[in-house]
C-alpha cells in the first residue's frame, strides 16, 4: 500500500531496532516494530507483540524467549524454554529480565543466534537528551 507521496511504505523506517537472525543456517534481518517481541517456533497471538518464528530449529521451544525493546534500552527474558537462552554465552534464568546492548548475541536452543542492533529513538524523540 502506498503512502501519501505515492511510494510504498518502508518497514525499516518504523523499526525501533533490528535483529540479525541466524536460525540453523537460515539468515534474515528482522525490523523490530513493536516493543515486545516473542521468539519461538510457534506463532502465538499476543496482543501488541511482534513474533519472530524460528521453525528451522527444533531445539527452540514454541514460546522460547521474549525481547522488550524501548527507545534507549532492551532486555531479554527466557520463557522457561527447554533448551535455554544465552546472552553472550551466559545462560539466562527463566523469567528474569537481562539488559542487552547493541551487538549482543542471543542464543536460543542449539542452532539459533540473534544479534540485536541498537534500539534507535522513535522519530521526534532525541535519545541523547537526558
Amino acid at each position: 500500500m502506498a503512502d501519501e507521496s505515492g511510494s510504498a511504505p518502508n518497514p525499516a523506517a518504523r523499526a525501533i531496532a533490528t535483529l540479525l537472525v541466524n536460525c540453523n543456517g537460515h539468515e534474515r534481518e528482522v525490523a523490530v516494530e513493536a516493543e515486545c517481541i516473542t521468539l519461538g517456533r510457534d506463532d502465538p497471538y499476543e496482543e501488541g507483540a511482534q513474533h519472530v518464528q524460528l521453525i528451522e530449529d527444533d531445539t527452540v521451544s514454541r514460546r522460547h524467549a521474549r525481547l522488550v525493546v524501548r527507545a534507549d534500552w532492551a532486555c531479554a527474558v527466557d520463557l522457561d524454554s527447554t533448551n535455554g537462552t544465552r546472552v553472550n554465552g551466559i545462560p539466562l534464568t527463566p523469567a528474569i529480565e537481562v539488559v542487552i546492548h547493541d551487538g549482543d548475541e542471543i542464543a536460543l536452543g542449539e542452532h539459533t543466534h540473534i544479534v540485536c542492533r541498537a534500539p534507535v529513538a522513535p522519530q521526534g524523540l532525541n535519545a541523547a537528551s537526558a
